[in-house]
């Protein structure tokens, strides 16, 4: 349970609705498990997220639509979304998403990986509002969703993680 707690204060971003939202959801996935339930599990708190983010989904998916679908490197973008979002922290280093760019790429055989000039290019045009300004930088290099409950909706459907 603690690690619920942990994670629904990190993906909410502190916002009131949100922590409601999926606490709410956390709870009647608890309520409706079969099993006698003492503490949620991780099975739990990914069945709340899913639940949570179906309520929210139109504004997280216009956003995600923006950032990706009218360009012609779509899957491009897609994959550096992917890697700013396989990761437990919120906020990272512009080096730690372009490893886990790579990785994906390579497991996924079908999107040609980017070099890092390009991949950095990418990035930062993810900031912009013509890409629906999906992620910002906190400081020089690093790269966090505007929305951090993004972590856990479209891109988790789309193939992250």
């Amino acid at each position: 349970m603690r690690s619920s707690l942990f994670r629904i204060s990190a993906i909410s971003d502190g916002f009131p609705h949100y922590i409601h939202l999926i606490t709410e959801k956390l709870l009647w996935e608890i309520f409706v498990d079969e099993n006698t339930i003492r503490v949620s599990r991780p099975a739990h708190y990914l069945a709340a997220i899913r639940a949570s983010v179906l309520d929210i989904e139109a504004k997280l998916r216009q956003t995600y639509e923006k950032a990706t679908q009218k360009y012609v490197e779509q899957d491009q973008y897609e994959a550096v979304l992917w890697a700013v979002a396989d990761h437990h922290e919120l906020n990272l280093r512009s080096a730690d998403i372009f490893e886990v760019y790579t990785h994906i790429t390579s497991r996924l055989q079908t999107i040609k990986p980017l070099p890092r000039d390009k991949f950095a290019q990418r990035i930062n045009a993810l900031k912009r509002p013509t890409h629906g300004s999906i992620l910002k930088g906190s400081r020089q290099g690093w790269y966090e969703f505007s929305e951090p409950v993004m972590r856990g909706s479209e891109l988790k459907r789309k193939g992250c993680s």
